[in-house]
């Protein structure tokens, strides 16, 4: 298993604290379960494992409905790989992890996907006989 110090010396460019999360969020995807969900998802998508961890690595965190959505967005890929073409499609990847982190329940593309999980569910006003 890496540990922390040799996770540090691979990455030196970034702040100590953002390689602590970046390297909790790695251990915790090496124990994290795959739901067959997912992995059809996965397939489905050609996403790979290696491209689920850099969307959990990189990806903006948002709680919502119970669960955690990772989402990459423009922005959040750093500047050493915005060159990548692999990369660049990632942009839009969505990972919606169960609420309590221990199993990724599906994957998905959408480019809106930050402002759907931004956004509170719109409730209609029902409808009274008139």
């Amino acid at each position: 298993m890496l540990q922390f110090a040799e996770f540090a010396l691979l990455h030196e460019h970034n702040s100590l604290a953002d390689l602590r999360s970046q390297f909790e969020l790695l251990e915790r995807c090496f124990t994290l379960n795959i739901c067959p969900h997912a992995t059809e998802r996965c397939a489905q998508r050609n996403l790979t494992s290696a491209e689920i961890e850099y969307v959990l690595a990189h990806g903006e965190r948002l709680h919502n409905a119970g669960a955690i959505a990772y989402f990459l967005g423009r922005k959040n890929v750093p500047k050493a790989d915005r060159r990548n073409q692999r990369i660049q499609q990632l942009v839009g990847t969505v990972v919606l992890v169960s609420a309590n982190g221990a199993e990724i329940i599906t994957v998905y593309r959408n480019q809106n996907g930050l402002k759907e999980h931004r956004q509170k569910a719109k409730y209609r006003k029902p409808r009274h006989a008139a």
